[in-house]
């Protein structure tokens, strides 16, 4: 085979992922994470990713929803129990946890629905004094916020008109989530956790369709992580008690009947047998995990990252991984 002579050229991104694929699958991690970097290197040249820009926009979020925000609430919100928020990082566990949940036959997984942030740009479109997000909170008023809620539920009533509960697996729905509460405060939240590790390697060997600027990078996918942890921390610590549930990746695949019935009591669904055999699910996947979903759960993606430990010091830095 003919060496490629300009093999660090953006035409060959997309085969750099995919020859670290290749390599990976066939336990040759050296010459996997070879190609995963240089395809990253090429895939972080074109991108406009400012860190600090990004770590005010979650420190703005915080200061945006004190405690006393979901104690003082301008609106009732709307009372429907229909809407099941599935987030977190990429490559944590969420299209798993969705399918079990729409494996239930009064439920329906919708993918991830765009709907809501879309419904905040023609809030702002209607109301030109509205400013961005999160610095409306302190700006909307009760016709601002059912504006927002209207439009999300007529689209979910329009997608599963009969299903007593829809799932939003939106991951970066984390950002919005004082906000789902304000809107819907019977609904509820799935954050999907996994290895901190785990997620960030995992995330760092894919070509995403969308740009996920902070995953070409080790030391800036670390940070991010830990960006995303800090404001889910800062969710669980001011929104009321009940609204958000923390399921671990690795403690379904340690019992998947415990934990997806653990699932299906918080939604508030009565138990069927169908959610713990989620993967002969028929509902069309148009995420990365495709292929796991439709097998059993396996063990292999537990502690994957202990194949590229040595690659991966930027990132443990980051992280300040391994934590006490």
């Amino acid at each position: 085979m003919k060496e490629a002579e300009d093999p660090d050229t953006e035409r060959y991104m997309a085969l750099h992922f995919a020859l670290g694929k290749a390599y990976d699958d066939s336990s040759q991690y050296d010459k996997a994470f070879e190609h995963f970097s240089r395809g990253t290197k090429l895939k972080r040249a074109k991108l406009d990713y400012k860190e600090k820009e990004t770590a005010q926009f979650f420190a703005d979020i915080k200061a945006a929803f004190p405690a006393s925000v979901f104690k003082n609430r301008q609106w009732e919100g709307d009372p429907t129990t229909k809407p099941v928020f599935i987030l977190g990082m990429p490559r944590s566990g969420s299209t798993l946890t969705e399918q079990i949940v729409s494996s239930h036959p009064q439920a329906f997984g919708a993918g991830e629905i765009k709907t809501l942030a879309r419904s905040i740009g023609q809030l702002r479109s209607k109301f030109p004094n509205v400013p961005r997000y999160p610095a409306m909170i302190g700006k909307m008023n009760p016709s601002h916020y059912k504006l927002i809620s209207d439009m999300y539920m007529q689209y979910i009533n329009g997608v599963a008109p009969d299903s007593e509960r829809v799932t939003d697996k939106m991951l970066s729905n984390y950002y919005f989530v004082g906000l789902l509460n304000l809107l819907f405060p019977n609904a509820k939240v799935i954050n999907i956790v996994r290895n901190p590790v785990d997620t960030c390697l995992s995330a760092y060997t894919k070509l995403f369709k969308d740009d996920m600027p902070h995953s070409y990078d080790l030391g800036e996918m670390g940070r991010y992580y830990k960006l995303y942890e800090d404001i889910m921390a800062h969710w669980r610590k001011v929104l009321p008690k009940g609204y958000l549930m923390e399921l671990h990746y690795e403690d379904i695949v340690n019992d998947v009947d415990k934990k997806a019935r653990e699932v299906i009591d918080f939604v508030g669904l009565e138990w069927d047998d169908s959610c713990a055999s989620f993967h002969k699910s028929k509902r069309p996947i148009k995420t990365a995990s495709v292929v796991q979903v439709r097998k059993p759960v396996y063990k292999t993606s537990v502690n994957r990252w202990k194949n590229y430990s040595k690659h991966l010091k930027p990132l443990l830095k980051a992280l300040d991984w391994p934590r006490k």
